[in-house]
């Protein structure tokens, strides 16, 4: 009876360390990398934007005295409009900072702002040819009036450069893990960009038909910057698949839209007789023109993320 009660004993003990090794051998997979936590990295990418521009320019001669005494003549106003987009490109380049949370085994949530240099510009002119009557007789009245008009001619030359020379976002992120190592995201948020127009308009030359009467060229300058706060969307893939990565670092690629508002602008010319110029008396013809120019970009970028713990 004792032989039987060992060798029960020695087999019940064979078994069992047979069944200790066997779960050693199965045991369970360590569980996939979580995206939950705090990353930083940076990027680099290329912006081609427009800065649309609408121009608008008015003015005229307020004085023509003819060789009626006491006739000042009457206000000639001419006034112009217009539109025209300068295309911005350039690098873009900077660095982002964020956090994510991985709700479960599908979707991840998130917020992340990134600063940006950027080197987008770009040019365009306006040519807007413009005409006003002017008086060119008089009669002897009490008082005076205008018995006879003559055009003055004249075309309005504005030039101008838009740039983009930076800007921020500050976005959230939803994604969705087409693998454990690969997610799809979407983001959207606010946009703070620095823009820039600068640029100058001239009359390079005016004269009243029919006659000797003829302008200087004249020009005005102008160069104004702002902040503007806009917004941004886009979206892009994040992920650990290549071999090279260490360990908790990403590669991202990444697309944004961004619209960084208006910026106001403009100048004013003032073009005169020749000087000795005889005859009739005509003040300076004057005017200003005014731009409203809107901001747009568009952002491809890659980059890679360091995920801070494990």
């Amino acid at each position: 009876m004792k032989r039987f009660a060992g060798a029960v004993f020695i087999l019940a003990a064979l078994i069992g360390s047979a069944s200790g090794a066997d779960m050693a051998l199965k045991a369970p997979p360590p569980a996939a990398p979580t995206w939950t936590g705090l990353y930083a990295g940076v990027n680099v990418g290329y912006g081609w934007g427009d800065s649309r521009t609408d121009i608008a320019g008015s003015g005229g001669i307020t004085t023509f005295q003819g060789i009626v005494a006491g006739f000042t003549g009457f206000p000639s106003n001419f006034a112009f409009t217009d539109s025209a987009s300068a295309r911005l490109n350039g690098l873009t380049g900077g660095g982002q900072i964020g956090y994510n949370y991985q709700l479960n085994q599908g979707w991840v949530v998130g917020v992340e702002a990134d600063l940006q240099a950027a080197g987008q510009s770009g040019n365009n002119e306006f040519s807007d040819q413009f005409s006003t009557p002017v008086c060119g007789n008089a009669v002897g009245r009490n008082p005076p009036v205008c018995a006879g008009t003559t055009p003055l001619v004249a075309t309005a030359a504005t030039g101008y450069e838009a740039k983009i020379d930076g800007f921020a976002t500050v976005r959230g992120r939803v994604g969705y893990l087409i693998a454990d190592q690969v997610m799809l995201y979407g983001t959207g948020g606010l946009a703070y960009g620095r823009v820039e127009i600068n640029g100058n308009a001239s009359i390079p030359s005016a004269a009243i038909t029919g006659g000797p009467t003829t302008f200087v060229p004249s020009a005005g300058t102008f160069d104004v910057a702002k902040n503007n706060l806009g917004y941004s969307i886009g979206g892009g893939v994040e992920g650990r698949t290549f071999a090279w990565l260490p360990p908790n670092w990403t590669w991202k690629a990444e697309y944004l839209y961004l619209d960084l508002e208006s910026l106001d602008s403009g100048t004013s010319f003032s073009s005169v007789l020749p000087a000795g110029r005889g005859g009739p008396v005509i003040s300076p013809l004057t005017g200003t023109v005014a731009l409203h120019s809107h901001f747009i970009d568009n952002i491809v970028r890659v980059g890679l993320n360091y995920k801070f713990g494990n």
